[in-house]
């Protein structure tokens, strides 16, 4: 990621942008990027599976947070909890299409 570092191979150098700068180079809103960077944190601490989900929305990873949230605090269901993901990062009846209907768009 941008933000975190990134090697340019032709100065041998690890170059770190702000997240200012990173929001600009991908164009998108800096809010948006912080957000994306949050979630992506949560996600990894509450054990997400990245590799199993390469081709999923971001909406996913969302759903996964909330759910893992709701369920560390102390067992609330959600209104979504016939979406959720097993322990194993494997989807319970998540389809394409209930986590593009669930996902909220970005607006430049």
């Amino acid at each position: 990621s941008l933000h975190c570092g990134s090697f340019n191979k032709e100065t041998n150098q690890i170059v770190r942008y702000s997240l200012a700068e990173a929001a600009k180079i991908l164009k998108v809103p800096r809010k948006s990027l912080d957000d994306y960077l949050l979630m992506m944190k949560h996600a990894k601490a509450l054990g997400f599976k990245f590799e199993s989900h390469l081709e999923d929305k971001f909406g996913a990873l969302r759903t996964y947070v909330k759910n893992a949230r709701n369920a560390s605090a102390g067992g609330k269901k959600s209104s979504s909890e016939d979406n959720d993901f097993t322990d194993d990062g494997s989807e319970d009846n998540l389809s394409t299409e209930s986590v593009s209907k669930n996902s909220k768009k970005i607006h430049k």
